[in-house]
């Protein structure tokens, strides 16, 4: 090696080392957070994170009124600093482009992992052992937002190839889903896995397994597995495998599709999701796990049924307990998970409470589930931007809003249950399908103007309102 090379190779491993060191000592006075952001499909991750952001750097003009430190003035503002990582920066710009254009537009869904980090100052309450010498002080947050479809492969480290097949057809065989699965089903069925795996029939085949998938995510199921192959560009690290009828009784040979399938899934596992489980997770505080409940609910009972297997299986992944004082930076694991049902604003002010309550009854029994040591697990129901408004008519109140694609328009909707639905609550609910709708028209986020939501500010408080 050159020794210009040399020299480049020792400035990058100090600057690694530095930065390693900064967040130690982040954390060890309790002054630095991370907060994992993550989505069920298309909840709204990129929207909500851009709101988060927003509404911390302008909390003058926010309407915060449940986050205390924004509320009393204590928070001083927020400003973005330069992230350290690995990770792809999160194009909060273009975020806000999106919003403020004429006609405005959701920010584009982020499909790989990416964080941004905020500076937030903010007046003491009280003085602490670290901060003895000024009326201020600064909280570093970091943001890390992750395709909800990564989190779902959790579940696959603790599966063999064998036991993971075996589901993916018991799956395939559901109402939901037979429909779109009959033929890859049949043709990986008929497959004769102890003869030569045949590169160009797996492809053949992976493609349609990918196709079948995509389809089951339209139809709003997301329990779907390689959660890979529904992203726009699969990733060329890995190759593609699919499941297999797998007879226990046999040893198969190395050259066989039996062999070359199995050792496809362990790759997967060892390259791809093992190391998110540990890079991404070893360095986030708070989740929040965001979930369109209401488009669950107008799926059906099988929709709603996916997305509660979907909620059980998120809530075994995650290591949870308590950060103590030296796992904060050695081994820091979750201490706070928050669920929250998203665009609760395509539903009336009278309902929002009806969709909170119907998202804790969802995660409780995943809760129940799941296994835990100690976290502290809550559940709410927001909109990261409303986008809609009450207007009477005839003598009732209806929503208003621009819907995508066919301008301004005035929407109803079925009654919301508190409870999980009964036999003859689901014929309502499946004859109701909510309207996409588009941002606010009119948003002046240039110049710091009030970015519209519901209950933005509890899901403040609760991520990270103690750090105050």
């Amino acid at each position: 090696m050159s020794s210009k090379g040399l020299e480049q190779r020792i400035k990058s491993t100090l600057k690694a080392q530095q930065k390693s060191l900064e967040k130690f000592g982040h954390r060890l006075v309790g002054d630095r957070v991370c907060i994992g952001v993550t989505g069920l499909s298309k909840a709204g991750k990129t929207s909500f994170v851009t709101s988060l952001i927003y509404q911390l750097m302008n909390p003058q003009h926010a309407l915060l009124p449940s986050f205390t430190p924004a509320l009393k003035g204590q928070l001083l503002g927020a400003k973005l600093c330069s992230a350290s990582g690995d990770f792809v920066d999160f194009n909060y710009d273009a975020s806000l482009n999106s919003l403020s254009q004429i006609p405005a537009s959701w920010p584009k869904a982020t499909s790989a992992l990416s964080h941004i980090e905020l500076e937030l100052r903010y007046k003491r309450s009280r003085r602490g052992l670290f901060n003895l010498g000024s009326d201020t002080q600064s909280l570093i947050l970091e943001i890390r937002d992750y395709p909800g479809e990564w989190l779902l492969d959790l579940p696959m480290l603790g599966l063999d190839f064998q036991q993971w097949s075996q589901h993916q057809f018991e799956q395939a065989s559901s109402e939901q889903r037979c429909k779109f699965s009959s033929s890859i089903i049949s043709k990986l069925s008929a497959l004769d896995l102890s003869s030569d795996f045949e590169p160009e029939l797996a492809d053949d085949l992976m493609r349609e397994y990918q196709q079948y998938l995509l389809h089951c995510q339209d139809q709003g199921l997301v329990m779907l597995q390689p959660g890979r192959l529904l992203m726009p560009e699969r990733d060329k690290q890995w190759l593609a495998f699919f499941p297999g009828q797998l007879d226990p009784n046999i040893r198969y040979a190395s050259t066989s599709w039996a062999s070359v399938l199995e050792q496809r899934y362990k790759a997967y596992l060892k390259q791809v999701v093992q190391p998110f489980y540990q890079d991404v997770f070893s360095g986030v505080d708070r989740q929040i796990v965001l979930v369109d409940i209401l488009a669950s609910l107008s799926g059906g009972p099988g929709v709603f049924e996916d997305t509660r297997q979907a909620l059980t299986a998120v809530l075994e992944s995650f290591n949870y307990g308590k950060n103590s004082l030296l796992s904060r930076w050695f081994s820091p694991r979750i201490e706070r998970l928050l669920i929250a049902a998203t665009k609760i604003d395509q539903v009336l002010p009278e309902q929002h409470e009806n969709v909170r309550s119907l998202v804790a009854q969802l995660t409780a029994k995943a809760y129940r589930e799941a296994k835990f040591e100690s976290i502290e697990f809550q559940c709410e129901a927001f909109a990261a931007i409303r986008a809609s408004s009450i207007e009477p008519y005839q003598g009732k109140s209806m929503l208003k809003g621009v819907v995508e694609g066919g301008g301004a328009a005035l929407l109803s909707h079925p009654q919301i249950p508190s409870h999980l639905p009964e036999t003859e609550q689901w014929q309502e609910l499946l004859n109701w399908k909510p309207k996409r709708l588009l941002p606010p028209p009119g948003l002046k986020l240039d110049q710091g103007k009030s970015l519209p939501h519901i209950r933005m500010d509890t899901i403040i408080r609760e991520l990270i309102g103690d750090r105050f």
